[in-house]
């Protein structure tokens, strides 16, 4: 699983900041009940467009939940998810992404995980 997003200068409240999760069955068998989590930071807001496969949204106290979920992905297939975020206010230094986490099903019906790694967007400043 891969966790990207494009270096927006500056990160103002106007910028638009696209985020792409992509996920590859590297394995020879299909693995089934897929479920892709990411976590938007309180400090961004999700942007009510999407070029790819609309998500579940879900608000927290702590920033918001984006949830995909899929029957199966065969074996050499990838998936490309996207969202974009705005900033609530103009960021000086770093933004921090958390890693997305997928969940799935091998083929013996054992439950797995993966995790990307962590996105950070700085600003010209830095």
């Amino acid at each position: 699983i891969i966790n990207r997003s494009r270096l927006i200068w500056p990160l103002t409240k106007d910028s638009e900041i696209p985020v792409s999760i992509e996920i590859v069955n590297r394995s020879i068998y299909e693995v089934k009940d897929l479920a892709v989590r990411d976590f938007v930071p309180p400090i961004a807001k999700i942007v009510p467009r999407f070029e790819t496969v609309k998500p579940t949204i879900r608000e927290t106290t702590s920033g918001t939940e984006v949830f995909w979920k899929f029957d199966s992905l065969r074996a050499g297939e990838e998936r490309v998810m996207t969202y974009r975020i705005k900033p609530k206010m103009d960021i000086l230094g770093t933004l921090r992404l958390n890693p997305a986490v997928l969940n799935y099903s091998d083929r013996k019906r054992r439950k797995k995980s993966a995790a990307s790694g962590m996105v950070i967007l700085r600003t010209a400043s830095e």
